[in-house]
């Protein structure tokens, strides 16, 4: 619910940078927004955490152009909504982990298990309501055929 009333304010500030990205494709910017990622996840792990959230933040605002290229340039794909989530996936388990390896102490360690443990339980929350939603679909698109 939140994220549908927000996502109009996140296009609205995105909007001017998605027109500077020249010929670059969506799935590139996915990539690349993985990269920078990683790149705050070895940032952290270097204890240089002012860099790790400036990279952390690129991450996270390339994120969002993505989709929103593809969309402005009709180049939504099955495989870039899949490349989307599991690339981002990559860095929500590499960044805590740079954490970590950055401060490693018991502390560390139990913050580690409670934020991959929160990534994992939220990603199968959306696989299962992903399966609600399309065999809800199928129903409706099924007794439509019917009639």
């Amino acid at each position: 619910m939140l994220d549908h009333r927000l996502r109009g304010y996140k296009d609205d500030l995105l909007r001017p940078l998605a027109g500077h990205l020249g010929s670059l494709s969506p799935n590139a910017i996915t990539v690349l927004a993985m990269l920078v990622g990683l790149a705050a996840a070895g940032a952290a792990a270097v204890q240089w955490y002012w860099l790790a959230l400036g990279l952390w933040s690129l991450n996270r605002i390339l994120d969002g152009l993505d989709g929103m290229v593809a969309r402005a340039r009709c180049r939504q794909s099955d495989f870039g909504g899949y490349l989307d989530i599991l690339l981002d996936f990559v860095v929500y388990a590499a960044v805590p982990i740079g954490l970590y390896l950055g401060n490693s102490s018991e502390a560390g360690a139990i913050t580690l298990i409670l934020l991959l443990s929160s990534f994992y339980v939220n990603a199968a929350s959306w696989i299962y309501l992903s399966a609600l939603l399309e065999k809800r679909s199928r129903r409706r698109g099924a007794g439509s055929l019917r009639r």
